[in-house]
């Protein structure tokens, strides 16, 4: 596997790794599915409840660009992400 599909794999992490909810990650747009709520929000962090698990987001100019009962999508400049 060369590179590009490693970097590739990384940025959509399949629902087995993520305990049931699928994250996606593009070019400054993170997109979680079946979150179940914020934590934490602000410009530079974002903090997600995922079931047992969260994901915290950092970087700047971070906003929800949108958000239903289901879905949340986060764009900025993401510097890191944590599970």
């Amino acid at each position: 596997m060369g590179i590009k599909d490693k970097i590739a794999k990384g940025f959509d992490l399949p629902s087995e790794v993520a305990g049931g909810y699928k994250v996606t990650i593009t070019s400054g747009l993170v997109e979680i599915e079946n979150y179940k709520g914020i934590m934490e929000y602000s410009e530079g962090f974002v903090k997600v409840k995922m079931g047992e698990m969260t994901a915290a987001m950092e970087g700047e100019k971070l906003e929800i660009l949108e958000m239903t009962d289901d879905n949340i999508q986060i764009k900025g400049v993401i510097k890191k992400i944590e599970f």
